[in-house]
């Protein structure tokens, strides 16, 4: 096993399947899918999920020094998803796919949840609305990795950063305590911190044998 890595974990697999079907029930469950708002608690366990592994990963990150350690992580994620979803942009720019053309500089930079929550509210067509959630995963590892290895010698420390973070995250989602925050309640990426540093503070219970 190479520094770093996680042990393969099924329950995960599990979780993801509960997930997913929470999105397809809302999408294709008919009137069950109107009377349960499975999407938005699918995404939010996908949140949890990638808060958690996001976290042991960096937990458990070998690396002689904070910069090595970033550089590494980045480098894994950026192979793991930039050729899939930069193929899938191009291709649909070559088809001429007016969506993504005119939405491209956001796609590309992964900024389109912001965007994307406004036209929703607009109510315009906007076929690519569900890529908004790429969009908060990459924003989640640019930003959280480096606090998580500034403090991972410091449990304490960053399990009050994370608690922090979930309460703000939840509060904005529930209360709009930022009133300039409140169109993005579903898709930025402050609103949704709740549900990822409640997985990343898993991760740190676990990494410190607080939980099994």
């Amino acid at each position: 096993m190479t520094a770093g890595a996680l042990t393969y974990r099924p329950q995960l697999d599990g979780l993801r399947c509960v997930a997913i079907s929470f999105v397809l029930i809302e999408h294709f469950g008919g009137y069950l899918g109107t009377f349960v708002a499975g999407g938005y608690y699918g995404v939010d366990l996908f949140f949890v999920i990638s808060g958690y592994l996001i976290t042991a990963i960096l937990l458990k990150a070998q690396h002689p020094s904070f910069a090595a350690s970033y550089r590494v992580f980045l480098g894994r994620r950026a192979l793991r998803i930039f050729p899939a979803y930069y193929a899938l942009l191009f291709l649909l720019l070559l088809l001429d796919f007016g969506p993504v053309r005119e939405s491209f500089p956001w796609l590309a930079t992964y900024t389109f949840n912001y965007p994307a929550a406004l036209w929703e509210t607009e109510g315009r067509d906007n076929q690519l609305f569900y890529l908004w959630s790429l969009s908060v995963e990459e924003q989640f590892y640019l930003l959280w990795p480096p606090l998580v290895l500034a403090l991972r010698n410091r449990r304490n420390c960053l399990l009050g950063v994370t608690a922090a973070i979930i309460a703000v995250g939840y509060a904005q989602a529930t209360h709009s305590i930022v009133h300039a925050l409140t169109p993005f309640n579903y898709t930025g990426l402050i609103n949704r911190m709740g549900s990822l540093g409640l997985g990343a503070s898993g991760a740190i219970y676990v990494s410190h044998r607080l939980l099994p």
